[in-house]
């Protein structure tokens, strides 16, 4: 019964009223002839109204002429009298739908930039890196970069924030700035959980100690020190002294250590590479589907990375249902890359000196290296390399406090 209304919506239909004559035989002989007939209600004798589609309407009008029944149209139901009344109207029609695209055109425009969260950060600042980022007032929000994107370009160019956010309400762009959170030496004491020692965390030379702030040092320059040993004491005063003071030592000690490290690197390697030529299509998207159309958009690479960005559409601060979807075709070539020894050896030993000094910690640098073993085998180049460094070795142990009988 609904399928039936739906389709006599978008047929067309009408609703008459019919009076006099013989209205029971006209319904009788318009049914026989085929023509479709609902909702007939007898208003009284002679006097009937019912509903019938727009495409039975002449056979319907030549069967009443002919049982000598009057009719009149009362109502027009549809989608075709929809369409007609349109026409009627369609300088109005066509302003609405201008009106509109307008809408949300605005709707999805950048019209403010808001920063939020910053303190010491100037505003104008982060507005001015945020528009070299491609964020500012009149840009539209489907030519904006992904968040990732936006927010790592602001993070490189903001040194004093420790994050940074960026996410699009409505037709705001708020970039909400995280500040890196200064200590004072006072804090870092109270919540340093007491006074410490700071004793070596491994075996080393004692190379530098000007980084030492507070504590009873000693150590001396040049001494070599085991794993565990106390290297600035948090106790002023002699061990023996009863008149002892217990501040706490703080500071760095750099001493000089040795790392050993094997790395391999194949003679012979595959890597695929970008060629700088891209290709940029667009397409619509509507809920969970996307409106592609293949043939439009084939790519002329051969090997190739795709990255897609989504670009939704808003009115007001509401999502759209649907929206645009810009992929990026980036081609790509496998090349085969032969080294030669020597040139194998210098990559191995730039890859060992990373991972060592992603071992180190800020204070730490390599002094020097030497190759203990090298050897040819299977297609790679290996290496055992002894490196020579100087990184902070003190570490924080708490002072112990013995307490005497009387101090219960």
């Amino acid at each position: 019964m609904r399928g039936n209304k739906l389709t006599s919506f978008f047929n067309g239909y009408v609703t008459v009223e019919l009076i006099g004559g013989n209205v029971s035989a006209l319904i009788n002989a318009a049914q026989a002839a085929g023509v479709v007939i609902w909702d007939i209600s007898w208003q009284k004798k002679g006097h009937a109204v019912c509903s019938l589609p727009v495409r039975d309407f002449r056979r319907f009008r030549k069967i009443a002429r002919s049982a000598g029944v009057k009719f009149h149209i009362l109502h027009k139901h549809g989608f075709p009298f929809i369409l007609v009344r349109l026409e009627k109207r369609k300088f109005f029609v066509f302003g609405f739908i201008i009106f509109l695209i307008g809408l949300v055109a605005a709707s999805n425009v950048v019209w403010d930039v808001d920063v939020e969260g910053n303190d010491t950060v100037p505003d104008e600042e982060v507005i001015r890196l945020a528009r070299e980022a491609g964020v500012y007032p009149g840009q539209w929000q489907f030519r904006l970069e992904d968040n990732d994107t936006i927010q790592r370009k602001l993070m490189l160019e903001l040194s004093d924030a420790s994050w940074v956010g960026v996410r699009i309400q409505g037709t705001r762009a708020i970039i909400t700035v995280v500040e890196k959170r200064k200590v004072d030496d006072r804090e870092r004491e109270e919540n340093s959980g007491g006074p410490y020692d700071l004793v070596a965390s491994r075996s080393a030379t004692i190379a530098d100690l000007s980084g030492v702030q507070s504590g009873r040092v000693l150590v001396e320059y040049n001494q070599a020190v085991k794993k565990g040993q106390r290297l600035v004491s948090g106790i002023y005063g002699n061990d023996e002294s009863e008149s002892q003071m217990i501040a706490g030592a703080k500071g760095v000690v750099i001493g000089e250590t040795w790392y050993e490290t094997t790395v391999a690197v194949p003679l012979q390697q595959e890597r695929i590479v970008y060629t700088g030529e891209r290709e940029i299509s667009r397409y619509p998207y509507i809920g969970r589907w996307s409106l592609r159309m293949p043939l439009l958009e084939k790519v002329s690479y051969d090997q190739y990375d795709t990255v897609r960005r989504v670009k939704t559409l808003h009115f007001r601060q509401w999502k759209l249902p649907f929206g645009m979807i810009e992929a990026e075709h980036m081609e790509t070539n496998r090349e085969k890359v032969v080294y030669p020894v020597r040139e194998a050896e210098q990559l191995a030993l730039a890859r060992a000196e990373q991972d060592v000094l992603s071992r180190l910690g800020p204070h730490g640098s390599i002094q020097s290296s030497k190759i203990l073993q090298k050897d040819v085998k299977d297609g790679k180049v290996m290496l055992k390399i002894l490196f020579t460094v100087r990184e902070n070795i003190a570490e924080q142990r708490p002072i112990l406090l013995e307490k005497s009988e009387d101090d219960t």
